[in-house]
């Protein structure tokens, strides 16, 4: 399975940024590190990474797909975790299950 890359945490906004500031937040971070003068493998897949968010985040069609990836992948990451809260009391999935088996 493929990792999921949080685009707008790589260029450090939210979902509601304007396109126009998702141009800004990618010059800031490419200033930041300077692919210019750093020619090292870690810059370069670190501007590539940025290159991809600005990429995907200034398009309106593939934003949109990516945000539909981005809620599937956060709502199945919030309801797979072995234990979750309810009423402030926390419950052991995989004990219920055995439980009850």
């Amino acid at each position: 399975m493929e990792e999921f890359i949080d685009y707008y945490t790589v260029l450090g906004i939210n979902e509601k940024t304007s396109i126009t500031d998702v141009e800004k937040a990618f010059r800031k971070k490419v200033m930041e590190i300077r692919p210019d003068i750093n020619l090292d493998n870690e810059t370069r897949e670190k501007f590539e990474l940025i290159k991809q968010a600005r990429e995907v985040l200034t398009d309106t069609f593939k934003r949109s797909s990516y945000n539909l990836r981005c809620n599937d992948y956060y709502f199945s990451k919030m309801f797979n975790r072995l234990d979750f809260k309810f009423n402030n009391t926390t419950y052991d999935i995989e004990k219920i299950i055995r439980d009850t088996e």
